[in-house]
């Protein structure tokens, strides 16, 4: 019986082996398609985890914080704007409309500087 591709969501046949070895860290097998393969060897970004076995690529990786913006909505509380994606590719905007102390301490979070109290996001 041939083994299915251990990265999670596959269910190509594994026909390879690629094996991380992130500095400091132990290195670890595991048995891939050989699309992920590829991906993986050319540098395409992944989440291992070695303690839950788990291998994440491509659009089963969490979605990043690509761009932040705040402006004041027409009713004088701010609107936040956060541009989401993977891998430089911008999928989705989400707008947030919340109060000024809201705004700062996500702002804070995401840039470490908030607005009116130092660079704008």
């Amino acid at each position: 019986m041939s083994r299915l591709c251990e990265v999670r969501g596959c269910d190509q046949r594994a026909d390879d082996l690629f094996t991380s070895s992130e500095a400091g860290s132990p290195l670890v097998e595991w048995q891939v398609c050989a699309f992920h393969l590829q991906t993986l060897s050319e540098g395409g970004r992944a989440l291992i985890s070695t303690g839950r076995d788990a291998l994440v690529v491509g659009v089963g990786l969490p979605v990043e914080v690509m761009d932040v913006r705040v402006v004041d909505s027409e009713f004088g509380s701010p609107v936040v704007t956060l541009t989401l994606g993977r891998e430089d590719v911008e999928e989705d905007e989400l707008k947030l409309q919340m109060t000024p102390a809201q705004a700062r301490f996500l702002c804070e979070r995401l840039n470490g500087e908030a607005p009116g109290g130092g660079e704008s996001p």
